[in-house]
């Protein structure tokens, strides 16, 4: 039915949301205020050391509204792939490309709506987070999948920037990528033990954490 072709359409692109989330640290309100204007797509060649093959990675430049939380920052992330996926669901949806002015997030038309006041205007936190509900329920009702902490959709940013402290970006950077100041970062992110960490084990985190896109480098 309708009803079920555009369930599936807004569950699409939830999933890559959700993505975008965790490899931008973003918070939700500042992915909802994005239009395809506010992104640069960067496509890097990579070759394995291990086949010599090579792949294309498409790095995200992503400018955060300044009308948001902590006002107009530059983030760099290796979400480029997925904000791929999100245009080629709404090319494949609407039989066109989106426009640079497009929200990225955007309604096309709710399942129960009686109207289209909505239509062109972003999704809204809400709406994602029934979605986020709705995904637990099935992971415990279809895969007896169960979590011993209360995980929300918030716990996408909470997930980039743990990964990016244990890989050993300075929490400057991180503090910066995210918007957080560095006391907040400390006080909601106690478990990360950065002083505890052998310099040469930060220092393959490093590498690692390059070969994946991340920036590195001191910011000013």
């Amino acid at each position: 039915t309708g009803n079920d072709r555009k369930n599936l359409f807004y569950r699409k692109i939830f999933a890559e949301f959700m993505k975008v989330l965790a490899n931008s640290g973003m918070r939700i309100h500042e992915a909802l205020k994005l239009r395809w204007s506010d992104i640069e797509l960067r496509k890097k060649l990579e070759i394995s050391e291990r086949t010599g093959k090579g792949r294309d990675r498409f790095i995200a430049h992503i400018e955060i509204a300044p009308d948001t939380k902590t006002g107009r920052r530059l983030v760099i992330c290796p979400a480029g792939i997925y904000f791929k996926r999100i245009r080629e669901l709404y090319r494949e949806k609407e039989g066109k490309a989106p426009r640079k002015d497009d929200y990225i997030f955007r309604n096309v038309g709710t399942v129960n709506s009686r109207a289209d006041h909505f239509v062109g205007l972003p999704l809204s936190s809400a709406f994602f987070r029934k979605l986020w509900y709705e995904l637990v329920a099935d992971l415990e009702h279809d895969k007896g999948i169960t979590f011993d902490s209360p995980y929300t959709i918030q716990s996408c940013r909470a997930f980039f920037v743990n990964k990016r402290l244990e890989m050993g970006v300075p929490p400057a950077i991180v503090a910066e990528l995210v918007g957080h100041s560095i006391k907040t970062m400390e006080r909601y992110y106690k478990n990360i033990r950065l002083k505890q960490l052998e310099p040469e084990l930060v220092e393959v985190r490093r590498k690692k954490l390059e070969e994946h896109d991340f920036q590195t480098f001191d910011l000013d």
